[in-house]
């Protein structure tokens, strides 16, 4: 059952590639951020990739014109600060969540306020079957950076709740 389980899985998933906005938390003197991510979704949307967008976040209400822009939000409307200075793991998780069950098979995750100039490259990666981690990624101090993230979908999200549950004790988001 659970092998046939894992290939009725595979067969749903499509050729989506997802784009996550995280690391985001907004308070009320700093609406200047939906500006910053709004430059953002338009770069995307002019790359022409038909990206799934998801934004994951907490703080003030998301505008509807970036609403508008997306396909899926996950977004509290308290600031948690226990996810501030920590890798926000709780909106990335959530934000995961919403591209595997929207069947996203590849997912890129960033800052909110990043553009990456050569996404086409991370994106012609995307058979290799294998994440890409960057930004504050240290194996000296056993850190995953998880400012940038690529891979499938599936992979990521379960990488990223082992971290959060502890499978890798000596590693921390």
């Amino acid at each position: 059952a659970i092998f046939i389980l894992k290939i009725s899985r595979v067969l749903v998933m499509t050729n989506k590639i997802g784009l996550l906005f995280s690391h985001m938390h907004v308070r009320e003197h700093e609406q200047y951020k939906f500006d910053i991510l709004d430059y953002c979704i338009n770069y995307y949307k002019n790359l022409d990739n038909d990206f799934f967008y998801v934004i994951s976040g907490h703080g003030i209400d998301v505008p509807t014109t970036i609403k508008q822009k997306i396909n899926a939000l996950y977004w509290e409307p308290l600031i948690d600060s226990n996810e501030i200075g920590r890798g926000h793991p709780k909106f990335c998780i959530n934000g995961y969540n919403l591209l595997a069950r929207n069947n996203v098979d590849f997912s890129i995750k960033l800052r909110a306020s990043d553009m990456v100039l050569n996404i086409d490259e991370v994106i012609s990666n995307r058979q290799d079957s294998k994440m890409i981690l960057s930004e504050q990624t240290s194996f000296d101090k056993k850190m995953i950076g998880d400012l940038f993230m690529a891979g499938p979908t599936g992979l990521v999200r379960l990488f990223l709740d082992g971290v959060s549950m502890g499978l890798f004790k000596e590693w921390s988001l």
